[in-house]
């Protein structure tokens, strides 16, 4: 959306939106509650339109005698953060101040080049929404005026003094001797936080004088920095970032519009302090720090010197980081600064306010939405404790990575400056992707509908994104790891015994050279593949299938044909997965070594291996970032017909009309995992000639088709992998041994893996039994955890309609059917789930 440039266009816009506050903040129905909002900061005003939208009444307490004083400080407004100011009305009016950041230079103190990209114009693609650096005045100022007629509730020379906390409403005490009634009260009033020291002090009325003085030790200290605005010097351009990397110290330089250059000096303190440590530097000490630097290089061959001369504001200040344990207590909260404070390298500090604010607010609006009456403190303490374990993993994340970043800039240790100079200029590319993550989960307000902007995005914004990223790892490896090392581990104590028993057995028969069948002797020492080292690995796993291509033995006969089909789905499975658009060439080679693997090594034991590499390459986080998730469909066209041509080998090596083109159909079916990839790709190269013959459309409605053509393929395909394993299972049913059950048949004894066994065709079907339920069980556990991802994200999933469909479909159409099915289960609710989030 572009500014509208027709001042009484403008003018008629603001009249209406004022109206529409109004009509939201007097609506009928609803009951009279009010926050108390100290300090008129950027958390607190963005606070204010916030509440003002979602129709809650406020009072904004500022200290200082005005709104947005210009005291050189420059603010970076991220995607997260224009998300937010867009909603608000109010991110064109910042834009037209100053000019979105592009390039990206990174340089050594030398002023010797690392990097330059342009990562930054690259965010702005995926997300839609620009990188700037503008005076933090100018944002102040925006958001103040932008309230209209309800400026009047912001008042200056506020400074507070105390808080009176009741079990119905806060009194808020100002130093003029005025006072403010509300049912809360929320500190956005910065790290040395009046209203987080008044919580303090009433946790202490509560007898929690130990978490309060835990609390109390949060806050370090280790940097300062020297900061301002300056006019651009000649060798910077328009919408260039640089970042001078030296020892102990760093630049970080935000070239504007209009000449306007804003910059920072970090510098690391000779002494770390801990706790509420206050530091308060004079203008002497501002001019003493800086005159250490004036001969650094700070954006490659320009000077510090060069910058600070024409500096028209700058301050110096402590770096203080924090992220709290405690943001709320009976009707007092905190956020912003004054319970998240970050280092402003990242630039992320404002922004993480604004999320603060926009959550806090969906949350109270949902309580007040459904409590008419008067809230009881119990049920506000309840929401804004829910507020506070949603927020905070996020918002100390955001700490964390400005802590870590900081002493990467100013090359705290050799490992930061091996990161930077020689890691970071590889990795690039990656380093934009952890950007991207953390951008993705980011909060905004629900009162007010988002509105696409004219450049789009590529990556789209994701609720609850945050709740599988920020998983702590103890918890995603007991909910991920430990299940499939489980299946793993139960594999080789069922499958191990019986592979001991089975392989002299085959040992045997090869050396005997001939298999003895109804139809004659089957010579076992004729080549398979006439390729002497190939014909030595596979002809003991074809040997081991004798008995049941042959048929002597009815009971194996069965289990073997279910199991070479379902193998095939599996296969197939595990080939879509890895031709994701996020997925590279090495993917493919991977599952085909697997799946080789698999057929060497058994099923059983080397799907959890397949699993767990699935699970750590393809979370559900990197799914839904741009179209990691999609397949192309020239890919999914091509691979359902070099799949069905693998099926047909596996079926023919049971129905070929001699013993001797069984023996060669199955050497050929154990290939199948290096075969399928090499029939499909020239008939993938051929579907894109042809579909590339085609008339082209518009971008936008290509891509629409393009999303649409794909699902529809991929369901094709895992319903065709379905119904061929639920027709073949139910086939070997049938011809199953009459008295054998449906258990006995497929489904082996947990007690009889290390029992005798007295025949070769017996000790086949025990192993097939037992690769059959512990290779497609570990699929089914590994579909378990991505439905329980899906869950996480917030997408409707019943474990009742999950279990039971995947067990109702595995007694009737057999694991390999429910392992197709439910993949294709889970991927239709993705294809659901990720345009909803858009």
């Amino acid at each position: 959306m572009s500014s509208p440039t027709d001042p009484n266009l403008n003018g008629l816009r603001a009249t209406f939106r004022e109206l529409l506050l109004e009509h939201t903040m007097s609506g009928p129905g609803k009951q009279r509650f009010r926050v108390v909002i100290v300090g008129g900061s950027i958390a607190g005003l963005t606070l204010a339109h916030c509440l003002l939208r979602s129709g809650i009444d406020f009072v904004v307490l500022e200290a200082r005698a005005d709104v947005a004083p210009q005291e050189g400080a420059s603010i970076g407004i991220m995607p997260n953060g224009s998300r937010i100011l867009e909603q608000m009305g109010m991110l064109d009016d910042c834009l037209v101040t100053t000019a979105p950041l592009k390039r990206n230079f990174i340089w050594t103190d030398k002023g010797a080049p690392v990097l330059e990209d342009d990562s930054i114009e690259e965010m702005h693609k995926r997300h839609g929404y620009p990188v700037m650096f503008l005076d933090r005045q100018v944002v102040l100022q925006t958001l103040y005026n932008h309230l209209g007629s309800y400026r009047s509730q912001v008042h200056v020379n506020k400074k507070v003094v105390r808080v009176e906390h009741h079990s119905t409403h806060v009194l808020v005490h100002c130093l003029d001797g005025t006072a403010y009634e509300g049912d809360l009260v929320v500190g956005a009033d910065g790290v040395h936080s009046k209203i987080r020291r008044e919580m303090w002090h009433y946790m202490e009325s509560l007898s929690l004088q130990k978490q309060v003085a835990e609390d109390s030790k949060t806050m370090l200290l280790e940097y300062s920095c020297i900061f301002g605005i300056s006019t651009t010097p000649p060798g910077i351009n328009v919408g260039d970032g640089h970042r001078t990397m030296g020892q102990d110290y760093a630049f970080v330089i935000m070239s504007g519009r209009k000449g306007r250059l804003y910059w920072f000096l970090f510098i690391k303190l000779d002494q770390q302090h801990l706790g509420s440590h206050s530091i308060r530097y004079t203008a002497d000490d501002l001019e003493a720090h800086a005159a250490r630097y004036l001969d650094k290089p700070a954006a490659g061959k320009v000077t510090f010197g060069e910058i600070y001369k024409t500096a028209v504001h700058k301050s110096f200040f402590p770096l203080e980081e924090a992220c709290y344990k405690y943001w709320t207590k009976g009707r007092f909260v905190c956020i912003g600064d004054s319970v998240h404070k970050m280092t402003p390298n990242m630039g992320q500090g404002s922004n993480s306010a604004m999320e603060s604010a926009a959550l806090f607010t969906n949350c109270l609006t949902r309580l007040l939405q459904s409590s008419p009456e008067k809230v009881p403190l119990q049920t506000l303490e309840s929401c804004l404790q829910d507020w506070q374990t949603r927020r905070r993993p996020r918002a100390e994340d955001m700490v964390t990575t400005s802590y870590h970043m900081i002493r990467v800039d100013t090359l705290m240790t050799w490992k930061h400056k091996i990161a930077i100079f020689y890691i970071m200029p590889i990795v690039k590319d990656f380093a934009v992707e952890l950007a991207t993550m953390a951008m993705i989960g980011a909060e905004k307000l629900d009162s007010v509908p988002v509105v696409p902007r004219k450049e789009g995005a590529v990556i789209p914004f994701v609720p609850n994104f945050d709740r599988l990223r920020l998983e702590p790892v103890r918890k995603w490896g007991l909910w991920t790891i430990a299940p499939l090392v489980g299946c793993y581990a139960l594999s080789r104590l069922s499958i191990d015994p019986v592979a001991k028993l089975l392989q002299p057995l085959v040992g045997n028969i090869l050396a005997q050279g001939a298999w003895t069948t109804s139809s004659g002797l089957l010579d076992l020492k004729a080549p398979l593949y006439y390729v002497p080292f190939l014909d030595k690995i596979v002809n003991p796993l074809v040997t081991r299938f004798l008995p049941a291509i042959s048929g002597t033995d009815l009971l194996c006969h069965a289990q073997a044909l279910s199991f070479v089909v379902d193998v095939g789905s599996v296969y197939g499975i595990w080939l879509l997965e890895s031709y994701r658009q996020g997925q590279a060439w090495i993917d493919v080679v991977i599952s085909s070594a697997l799946g080789m693997s698999s057929q060497i090594e058994g099923l059983g034991r080397i799907a959890p291996w397949y699993c767990l590499y699935a699970s750590f390459r393809t979370p559900l986080t990197r799914l839904l970032t741009g179209s990691n998730r999609t397949i192309e469909p020239a890919t999914v066209i091509s691979l359902l017909p070099a799949m069905l041509m693998g099926y047909s080998v596996g079926i023919s090596s049971f129905s070929a009309p001699t013993m001797a083109e069984r023996r060669s159909y199955n050497a050929l079916w154990q290939l199948l995992p290096v075969v399928v990839p090499l029939i499909q790709a020239p008939l993938k190269r051929l579907v894109r000639a042809v579909s590339s013959t085609a008339s082209p459309e518009a971008p936008e409605k290509n891509l629409k088709k393009k999303k649409s053509t794909s699902l529809l393929h991929l369901r094709c395909c895992y319903l065709t992998f379905a119904v061929i394993s639920g027709l073949t299972f139910n086939y070997a049913r049938s011809i199953a041994p009459t008295g054998s059950s449906f258990l006995s048949t497929f489904f082996p004894s947990p007690f009889l893996a290390a029992n005798p066994i007295s025949s070769f065709p017996e000790a086949t079907s025990r192993f097939l039994q037992y690769n059959e339920v512990l290779g497609l069980g570990s699929g089914l556990v590994w579909l378990l955890l991505r439905f329980r991802e899906l869950k996480q994200l917030g997408t409707p999933v019943s474990w009742w309609r999950v279990m039971g469909g995947l067990s109702l479909s595995t007694m009737a159409l057999g694991p390999g059917a429910t392992f197709a099915l439910g993949w294709g289960w889970r991927e239709e609710m993705l294809a659901r789930t990720a345009p909803s989030m858009s």
